[in-house]
């Protein structure tokens, strides 16, 4: 009987030391606790505390068998400091531990269940990990307390009992303050209720900020904020929050979006372009982590079939991207084809989405997807009737469709399911480019600006350009230029860093006068003649008053000084009021003051330019003078604050502003993407970094308008004058017809929608589509694109000999045949 009875005293002591240590292995590898109760290691502080448990065991054990020895005042100090770590891990547990004990008998069963079985028996112990600490730790209390007093190390032994109190109360503060900080800050963002200015700059240290970016992943559930998180769930603050309307809020739980957008106003960069803090895959994902490691993970995607890119999946890629672009002087216009290839190392088929940022000017014409190796073109309509077509074939059918909408100025939202596990799939965008949309003339390349896939640093672009002309390219690439067979020829693998600076232009002017004959419009005047002449001089536009919003984010602090350099000189040349987004109400900066409101100190994380906008909006409201508004801006990626205010200022005034967004860093800008609901926004403009005499002439180049006048024409014949070109002229004529009249995407002219799909075109009111088969094209009223009516880039660049050369030399060859 004495026999078992130590046999099973020393079990529990080897438990209470291997069990803690268990615990805490696979916390770190699945993640598996805070994926389903609470996070118990949400910083290193608990994870020492977990690390004392076995220890306080251990160490008195150690002084037992070696008297005399450093292991007595050790072992002393670490059994006092253990205590209230094994406490407070057991009431974390809570449930568990009864889970765990019911558990324990079948445990030598899970044998049978294979390798996923001897996975799940280190778990179920896992759960017993402090309880089993605190058992040992009681049954070691007796001889320890009798050791203490006849070593007299009673003294140290509660001085670890204090030390571990207050190393268990100290990262349990550390937790309950960023929870403060973080509900203090969503109530002064969300509801306006407190300050705004003094909040935010409390999460702007690096641990808060890894924090938060944690929390972006996983959620703000309670159980996140450390072993006693749940405490935030049961009403101990509840009294406190009683005021708000949000009940995520006001139970001490965030919501996902909600935290994302505090993330980026804290930082001021986009949660998903920063990598995620380690584990955080696990933290959401738990013990289903390693069911197949050739996959890494079986992965959830909450925005599939929505409109939102979302967060970055683990394993999703662009796995190719490749740019044939074709530049055509004499009509200004340039067409080029985007293929992109995605690869997917899930075990579960996943959706990539991405938004595009197109050359200034320019529109989505042709989509292709490849379906079992064949391309397959797509179906244009009504925005929402494409929309709804996918979403159908995406959520319900689960089968192979590709969408892309507008998603802004110059901006498209490209979403493509499913990518198989283990496979690729593969998708073509047309874009037709105006070469003239900002001076001096230039071809620039898309931009991918928000994505939910990776970008490996092996992936470049392999671009294209050809033209009948001569191109020119600045910065690094200038000596790419080559010519081939009377033509210029241009290629070269670009990385993803740098293809935004890349950009053409030609050093012919376009021709005067050009004509087409659109294909697409029927018999009636089906030619379309476009004609250019200088722009009348006049002082009625620089007599405009101009207003500029700087978006004082943290993303443009490199371009503070070139920003204070141009506002200073456009100054001296336009009635200027500058407005800067701070973390609180708008800024008026004065003219006078320029150097001191804006330097790089001032730029600091994510700002919200809505108030900027009010301020303005509302200082117009009593003039009739049409005014312009520029906003600098950065991304902007998230839901920052009410901007029905907005909407109704630009809705109902009298005497509306145009309003031009020339975007300083890429990124993704919902507020921009809210405006152009409701107002028409002009894109238009690419800045690729410069000094401030450039941007000076880029905002005087706003202010006063274009410098060539276009005019778009119909007619039953073609003209006597003017050079026939190629049929992106009429494409590309439609979309401008579309764009003037364009006053916001929630007012929808339906002849002007059906005249876009009608010319295979992404337009605010129109969108495309490539489903799989012909039975949900008719489910959804859609036909598919003839491929031979989708505009195709020119196999050969040299310039096309006239139909009377070639009737000449056609007559030569037979009359030589006949001699």
């Amino acid at each position: 009987m004495n026999g078992c009875l130590v046999f099973f005293k020393r079990l529990l002591l080897g438990a209470g030391m291997i069990l803690p240590l268990n615990s805490l292995l696979m916390e770190f590898t699945t993640r598996a606790c805070a994926s389903t109760h609470c996070d118990p290691i949400p910083t290193w502080t608990h994870v020492l505390l977990v690390l004392l448990m076995p220890a306080a065991i251990f160490a008195p054990w150690m002084a037992r068998r070696k008297p005399g020895t450093v292991w007595e005042p050790v072992g002393a100090f670490l059994h006092g400091a253990g205590l209230f770590s094994s406490i407070l891990y057991v009431l974390a547990m809570g449930p568990l531990n009864i889970a765990g004990l019911i558990m324990l008998p079948f445990t030598p069963f899970f044998v049978l269940g294979g390798i996923e079985g001897l996975l799940g028996f280190p778990l179920v112990l896992a759960a017993l990990g402090p309880l089993a600490a605190l058992v040992a730790w009681i049954m070691t209390f007796v001889n320890t307390r009798r050791q203490l007093a006849e070593k007299k190390l009673t003294t140290l032994w509660r001085g670890g009992l204090v030390a571990g109190l207050l190393l268990a109360g100290v990262a349990e503060w550390r937790m309950v303050s960023v929870h403060e900080d973080i509900r203090d800050a969503l109530r002064a963002v969300q509801w306006q209720e407190g300050d705004v200015a003094k909040a935010l700059p409390k999460l702007r240290t690096p641990w808060r900020q890894e924090f938060l970016l944690r929390l972006c992943y996983t959620g703000g559930g309670a159980g996140h904020f450390g072993p006693l998180g749940h405490l935030f769930d049961r009403g101990l603050i509840r009294q406190g929050l009683s005021r708000l309307g949000d009940e995520s809020i006001r139970t001490g739980s965030f919501d996902r979006e909600t935290l994302r957008a505090l993330y980026f106003r804290v930082t001021g960069s986009p949660f998903s372009d920063v990598p995620p803090p380690a584990g955080v895959i696990q933290m959401r994902e738990g013990f289903r982590m390693v069911e197949d490691e050739r996959f890494e993970t079986f992965a959830w995607d909450e925005d599939r079939g929505g409109s939102e890119v979302g967060a970055r999946i683990r394993g999703l890629s662009m796995q190719s991207s490749r740019m044939d672009w074709h530049v055509d002087a004499d009509s200004a216009l340039a067409h080029g084809e985007w293929t992109l290839e995605f690869h997917n190392r899930h075990r579960n088929a996943q959706e990539a989405r991405c938004q595009m940022l197109l050359p200034p000017g320019a529109c989505v014409s042709r989509l292709t997807l490849w379906i079992d190796g064949e391309p397959r073109e797509a179906a244009f309509g009504a925005r929402s009737q494409v929309t709804q077509a996918y979403r159908q074939t995406v959520v319900v059918d689960r089968r192979d469709p590709v969408l892309v909408n507008m998603a802004g100025p110059d901006r498209v939202l490209t979403q493509c399911f499913p990518v198989p596990p283990g496979g690729s799939m593969r998708i073509r965008l047309g874009i037709t480019a105006p070469l003239d949309a900002q001076t001096p003339a230039a071809l620039f390349m898309p931009l991918i600006v928000e994505r939910n896939f990776s970008i490996p640093a092996a992936v470049k672009h392999a671009v294209w350009v050809q033209s009948p002309q001569p191109l020119e390219i600045a910065g690094v690439w200038k000596d790419a230029v080559a010519t081939q067979n009377g033509a210029w020829t241009w290629q070269a693998e670009v990385p993803q860093v740098e293809l935004a600076k890349l950009n053409f232009g030609v050093k012919q002017k376009p021709l005067p006068k050009v004509w087409t004959t659109d294909k697409l419009a029927g018999k009636d005047q089906p030619v379309v003649i476009v004609e250019r002449s200088p722009a009348p001089a006049t002082d009625s536009n620089t007599k405009r008053p101009v207003f500029v919003i700087v978006d004082a984010s943290a993303g443009l602090q490199k371009h503070a000084a070139t920003i204070r350099g141009a506002l200073q000189k456009l100054a001296t040349q336009a009635p200027l009021t500058i407005w800067a987004s701070t973390d609180g109400e708008a800024l008026e900066v004065p003219v006078a003051e320029i150097e001191s409101h804006l330097k790089s100190a001032n730029f600091t994380g994510g700002r919200d330019a809505l108030p900027a906008f009010k301020a303005a909006l509302q200082r117009l409201r009593g003039s009739t003078t049409p005014a312009t508004i520029i906003w600098l801006h950065g991304p902007q990626p998230a839901d920052l604050s009410r901007k029905e205010v907005i909407k109704q200022l630009l809705e109902r005034g009298s005497a509306p502003p145009q309003i031009h967004a020339l975007e300083l860093e890429h990124g993704r800008n919902k507020l921009l993407e809210e405006l152009y609901d409701a107002a028409p926004v002009f894109g238009g403009l690419r800045w690729i970094g410069g000094c401030a005499d450039e941007l000076t002439a880029t905002l005087l180049n706003i202010h006063t308008g274009p410098r060539t006048i276009t005019r778009v024409s119909r007619a039953a014949t073609p003209p006597a004058d003017g050079k026939e070109v190629w049929d992106q002229l009429a494409r590309h004529a439609v979309f401008r017809e579309v764009m003037a009249v364009f006053q916001g995407r929630d007012r929808v002219p339906e002849d002007q929608a059906k005249k876009a799909a009608a010319h295979q075109l992404v337009t605010p009111y129109s969108g495309a589509v490539v489903l799989e088969n012909q039975q949900q094209y008719d489910r959804a009223g859609l036909k598919p694109v003839d491929a031979g009516s989708a505009p195709q880039i020119p196999t050969n660049a040299a310039p096309e000999p006239s139909s009377l050369l070639l009737l000449v030399l056609g007559l030569l060859a037979l009359n030589r045949r006949r001699r």
